[in-house]
């Protein structure tokens, strides 16, 4: 979407709207059927009132053309990636990965799907793994497994609290400086139903972060509503809030609520979009704040926060601000940039980001203290940013979400020796922006994962990232992704396994994590890799519908002497096999450049399985960080 578009919803809004459709029309939510009908018709009324760009109105969109995506056709079918031709989608419920793929993104009996923002995290006691995931009425959605492949969708929500009964919110459990703060008198049913079914206005919370210390967890979430009246107009508003739980799976009650002896306020930072001319003073800010318009030039939003770790130990970084000990962490945006603050390490609470002073305020209390721009910013719709460090290859990657989530969203990611950047993608680009570009920053920051279609399966609109080492030593790479071959609108959670380059590149096995044992066998050689391969090239450009319409794979052949031929022509070569049993690998191409990277074992349901069931084949993922036309470009396949 054009970012100076003054009809376009703001982001809060917008992505309200997308995941109340979703909720309303696709979940089945528990209400009476003329509330529902109010609810849709406040939907569609905002959603036509936005006149949204480049999509439809509910999100849905037909990856089989280009022309189709960028009108908003809606399709309940999928492509293949042999033809043009459009067929209907029918799992083969005999072959037990592929029956398993089926009820996966069933939106009826998949676990998986319908989860926006997922969080990974693994309990260092237990560990089980949870996926904590923005929610709508339930505020967040919690997700748990044992292996990363089988998902137990929680009935009750993190927030859910049995103890806690509001005529507000039943037993959810928001932040009332929060709810005070936009307008809601504190549990006033009267006030809470004139506006429950406004779909912007009801709060709901934004892709949570969570760790644990002090044998508690900690929550840092974002809780966002469109009801803030202040200056003339009504201006979406957001807090990024800390909650505490003794469980993993809650309840999570909101820090000054859980220890009124250690916390006076549960918000780490504050936000509001205007431009109505609203005055900070007006919403209780100073700089945490937009009131240039629609080019989005000021302020962070105050979403998607995320604790900066190092992936090779698991462990937090820590850091000294005047003399505290700090953590730092991530937050924003949706056009205002990126920003890196530091939180005290023992309670979680914002810092004065220049003498370390721990405040029992939020961090927009002061001036200037809302955090540096290391990322986005000048109206590039950046956000769901990751920042992790990796003790091996001593670099910073910093990996954002980026693009408009009902079309061309992917993920990009770039890296730096220091801390605050600045930070380089493959082409050796800036990921920070003080000009605005336009559309032109998609062709910025490497595309780790896009649209893109190997075989009949393929996603689209992949983000809302998480990165987790795991206590088995696993870098498990988790988003959310559309599918091109099931009609559904809704977004599912998917798992990756997260590998780096000799040169110290993150690259992802782009098939989805199964269990399996990525080894090959001791001794492979190019004459066991050789075979037909379907590949993707990826390709980055300031036209934002190539990352809306998914990268068909094309097909190329690998002899046995490790020569290359078909689409991409040239030579293969291998290195010493690693510990984990992946091979080095690089591909010489004519056409495109030198690609360095691995090749695994994997499970693609593209293949033809030689025997009922069995779709494990060899896969490659490469990068291009040297020359050629396609420096910075990712390429991957399968063989079939």
């Amino acid at each position: 979407m054009n970012p100076t578009n003054a009809t376009r919803l703001p982001r809060a809004l917008a992505r309200s709207v997308c995941y109340v459709l979703c909720a309303a029309m696709c979940s089945g939510m528990m209400m009476a059927e003329p509330a529902k009908k109010e609810l849709l018709r406040n939907t569609v009324v905002a959603a036509k009132k936005a006149k949204p760009s480049k999509s439809s109105t509910d999100g849905k969109q037909d990856d089989s053309s280009t022309k189709k995506a960028k009108s908003g056709t809606t399709s309940l079918t999928r492509r293949t990636a042999t033809s043009n031709d459009v067929t209907a989608y029918s799992p083969n419920t005999s072959d037990p990965t592929e029956n398993f793929a089926s009820i996966k993104y069933s939106r009826s009996t998949g676990a998986t799907w319908n989860c926006h923002d997922p969080k990974l995290f693994q309990d260092p006691d237990t560990g089980r793994y949870y996926v904590y995931s923005t929610g709508w009425a339930n505020g967040t959605d919690l997700r748990s497994s044992d292996d990363l492949v089988h998902w137990t969708l929680h009935s009750n929500p993190p927030f859910w609290d049995p103890k806690d009964v509001s005529l507000m919110y039943g037993h959810m459990h928001w932040d009332d400086d929060f709810l005070r703060w936009v307008g809601y008198a504190a549990n006033d049913g009267t006030a809470y139903r004139t506006k429950m079914y406004t779909p912007s206005a009801q709060p709901n919370s934004w892709a949570p972060t969570v760790i644990k210390q002090n044998g508690k967890y900690y929550m840092y979430h974002g809780i966002i509503t469109d009801s803030l009246s202040h200056g003339g107009g009504v201006h979406p508003a957001a807090c990024i809030s800390l909650s505490i739980a003794d469980d993993p799976k809650g309840p999570f009650i909101p820090a000054k609520e859980y220890d009124p002896e250690t916390y006076s306020n549960s918000t780490l930072v504050r936000y509001v979009w205007s431009n109505a001319g609203a005055q900070p003073e007006e919403v209780g800010y100073n700089e945490s704040y937009n009131s240039a318009g629609e080019n989005w030039l000021n302020g962070f939003g105050a979403i998607d926060p995320e604790f900066v770790f190092d992936i090779a130990t698991g462990k937090l970084m820590e850091y000294t601000v005047g003399s505290t000990r700090c953590y730092a962490l991530t937050y924003g945006s949706w056009k205002g940039g990126i920003a890196l603050v530091y939180v005290d390490a023992e309670t979680l609470k914002p810092v004065n980001q220049k003498t370390g002073e721990v405040l029992d305020a939020p961090l927009d209390s002061l001036q200037n203290n809302a955090g540096m721009m290391i990322a986005g910013g000048a109206g590039a719709a950046y956000e769901g940013a990751q920042l992790i460090y990796n003790s091996q290859t001593e670099f910073y990657y910093i990996f954002v979400s980026m693009g408009d989530l009902t079309f061309e969203y992917r993920v990009g990611v770039g890296r730096s020796k220091k801390l605050e950047g600045p930070y380089l993608d493959t082409s050796g680009k800036s990921m920070r922006f003080l000009s605005f570009l336009g559309d032109g920053y998609h062709n910025i920051g490497g595309k780790i994962i896009g649209a893109s279609q190997i075989g009949r399966y393929g996603w689209r609109s992949p983000g809302g990232q998480s990165i987790l080492r795991t206590n088995d030593g696993k870098i498990m790479f988790c988003s959310h992704a559309r599918t091109t071959f099931y009609p559904l609108n809704n977004f599912c959670l998917q798992i990756r396994e997260l590998f780096f380059t000799d040169d110290g590149w993150p690259i992802l096995n782009q098939n989805e994590y199964y269990g399996e044992d990525i080894a090959l066998a001791p001794g492979t050689t190019l004459a066991d890799l050789a075979g037909t391969y379907d590949a993707v090239l990826t390709e980055r450009s300031t036209d934002k519908t190539v990352d809306g319409t998914a990268t068909l794979s094309k097909k190329f052949t690998l002899e046995a002497d490790g020569t290359v031929s078909g689409t991409w022509t040239g030579t293969a070569s291998l290195g010493t096999p690693n510990a984990d049993g992946t091979i080095p690998v690089t591909f010489a191409l004519k056409n495109a450049g030198t690609f360095t990277g691995l090749f695994l074992t994997a499970t693609d349901w593209n293949r033809r399985p030689t025997k009922e069931g069995d779709r494990t084949t060899k896969s490659f993922t490469t990068l291009n960080t040297t020359d050629g036309a396609k420096k910075g470009e990712y390429f991957y396949g399968n063989r079939r």
